[in-house]
């Protein structure tokens, strides 16, 4: 039986947590797309999946004026639908608040 998976808002208390994956898997704390340089506190908002007693993974977006970009995606666990619930759970609550969405990806031989 596939391990279930709950996908909340990141909270203030999941921002540490999602820092330090940015490092282990970036180098550092920060996105640059389309030439602009973000901290990870920078983002507009975000999702993180839980499984019990541990997090699997995380989104964040930015929303600039009526457009929406996901700038990170990360799944821990793979097979689970963890990363199409993350996006799932990013257009859904940007539905209303935006009319062009963008997601600029970059191959790091990471699955997602």
């Amino acid at each position: 039986m596939p391990e279930k998976f709950t996908v909340t808002p990141i909270t203030k208390n999941d921002v540490e947590w999602v820092k330090n994956l940015f490092i282990q898997y970036w180098g550092g704390d920060i996105c640059v797309s389309r030439g602009k340089v973000q901290k990870v506190d920078d983002f507009t908002g975000g999702f993180i999946a839980k499984i019990p007693k541990q997090n699997a993974g995380f989104i964040t977006y930015t929303i600039t004026g009526m457009e929406l970009e996901i700038t990170n995606l990360i799944s821990l666990k793979e097979n689970l639908g963890i990363g199409s619930a993350l996006v799932k759970s990013v257009i859904d609550q940007a539905k209303e608040r935006v009319q062009i969405s963008k997601s600029i990806s970059k191959c790091d031989g990471i699955h997602a």
